[in-house]
This record gives structure tokens, C-alpha cells and sequence, in this order.
């Protein structure tokens, strides 16, 4: 027995899928990352390939079958056509749809509209912003992604005693979760290396300003600019890809 749903949808990827079908990815409004089979997408003047490539906001009009899901329709909404036209900027999108990819689980889940919504907020800024503030937007929507999946480090107080944190002689843990004052620096947190004030400053803005807001960023000092990366991923490392 078949049914048809209709839904909003980010395209993540897409390939081959036997003789000429496509195995699309998408992320979707309120239903979360699915996985269709867009028959005949791969045949010359298939309707359905040109509103199935990566980074393409699209309503889509699905078929649940037995064997699977299986795109009916696909009508783009947004083309994202800034992003599709810059190298560095494609490299960023990809950067986070492998990331929704590997950490989403197939299907409904609580925060998918949440999810969809920031996707979205970041293609749109992305496909706006200059390459120097790209880091910042990436680094700004994998904090909130983080948080929307039920983890993100902890910046205000130490994780060890609970006290609020001073700008000088912390240290950041990344398998704790987050920041360790200079008292607490030997209680067994494992892993950790020096955060300097100014550092945990720019993590709090990404991670509490919006991704215009944090967008917008751009540290000019290269070793500062080293430390907030270093931070981010090895916190998302940690904990995400163990």
C-alpha cells in the first residue's frame, strides 16, 4: 500500500541509483533527513534532475512504498545560484551537508524543523557573505547545530566547580565539554589545552548571536583566528566522531 506526502526540502546530495535512477538526500521541514529514489533522474530531459542537485530548496511531493520512498515531483524553490558559482563557497555548503548526513538520524525527529531552518538561514547567508567571513558563519552554525543535537561546550562557567569564568589562565576540555578554570586545571578532565579571554569571547558570540550577527565576524589576528577553529572541531571531533 502507497501513500503521498507532500514536503519543504533542502537537497544534502545525490547519486546513481541502478541503471538510470537517483538516490537523493534531502533534509526536510518536518520530517527530517530522508533518503528517495527519483526514477528515471539520470535519463536525458528528466524533469526531476535539474530540482534534485545539492543545495536546491525545493517542494517535493513524495511516495512511501513498500520498497522505499520515491520522489514524484520536485519543484526548486531557491537555487542558491551564489553558492553553485564560487568554489569556496560550494566547499562550505558540502562541509556542512556531510555533516547533517553523519549526524542526523534517517526521519522524524524533534528538531527537524529547527534544523531545516538553520540549513536554510546558512545557505542564504553564505550564498551573501564574502570569504572572509565564511569561517565564521560555518564555525557559528556547527555550534548551533551542536546545540540543537543536544550537545555544545559549556563557555561560562567551569565544568569542574560550576564558578563563573574569568577571561585569563582557562583551559578547554574537549571530551568534558567544555571550559576549565586554572583551579580546577588537575581534576582529572582529561585532554585539554590553554583558551585564551579573547578566544572564549568570539565562541560565545557565535555561538549565542544569530548567523547574520556572527557572519559578520572577522578576526583579523591569524593565531586568534587558529585557536577558535582549533576549539570548535575538537570539540565536535570529540564528541561527534569518536
Amino acid at each position: 500500500m502507497t501513500s503521498t506526502f507532500h514536503t519543504k526540502a533542502i537537497t544534502l546530495s545525490r547519486e546513481p541509483f541502478r541503471e538510470s535512477d537517483l538516490r537523493v538526500v534531502v533534509y526536510s521541514s518536518d520530517l527530517g533527513r530522508m533518503s528517495l529514489i527519483a526514477r528515471g533522474g539520470l535519463k536525458p530531459g528528466s524533469k526531476l534532475a535539474g530540482h534534485v542537485e545539492p543545495f536546491i530548496l525545493s517542494d517535493l511531493m513524495v511516495i512511501r512504498g513498500r520498497g522505499g520512498n520515491y520522489l514524484a515531483s520536485s519543484i526548486g524553490r531557491n537555487f542558491f545560484i551564489g553558492i553553485k558559482s564560487d568554489l569556496t563557497k560550494l566547499g562550505c555548503a558540502g562541509t556542512v551537508a556531510r555533516i547533517i548526513k553523519k549526524e542526523t538520524r534517517e526521519g522524524f525527529c524533534e528538531e527537524a524543523r529547527d534544523i531545516f531552518q538553520l540549513l536554510s538561514t546558512f545557505l542564504a547567508k553564505l550564498e551573501q557573505f564574502k570569504k572572509q567571513n565564511q569561517e565564521m558563519l560555518s564555525l557559528s552554525f556547527l555550534l548551533k547545530f551542536l546545540k540543537l543535537s543536544g550537545s555544545e561546550p559549556s563557555l561560562d562557567v567551569c565544568l569542574h566547580c560550576q564558578s563563573p569564568l574569568g577571561l585569563s589562565g582557562n583551559y578547554f576540555s574537549p571530551g568534558a565539554g567544555g571550559v576549565v578554570c586554572p583551579d580546577c586545571q588537575d581534576a582529572g578532565v582529561g585532554f585539554k589545552f590553554v583558551l585564551s579571554g579573547n578566544s572564549i569571547k568570539i565562541l560565545r558570540f557565535l555561538q549565542r548571536e544569530d548567523l547574520g550577527m556572527a557572519g559578520k565576524l572577522v578576526v583579523e589576528d591569524e593565531s586568534l583566528n587558529k585557536e577558535v577553529i582549533k576549539t570548535v572541531k575538537a570539540f565536535y571531533n570529540y564528541n561527534f566522531s569518536c
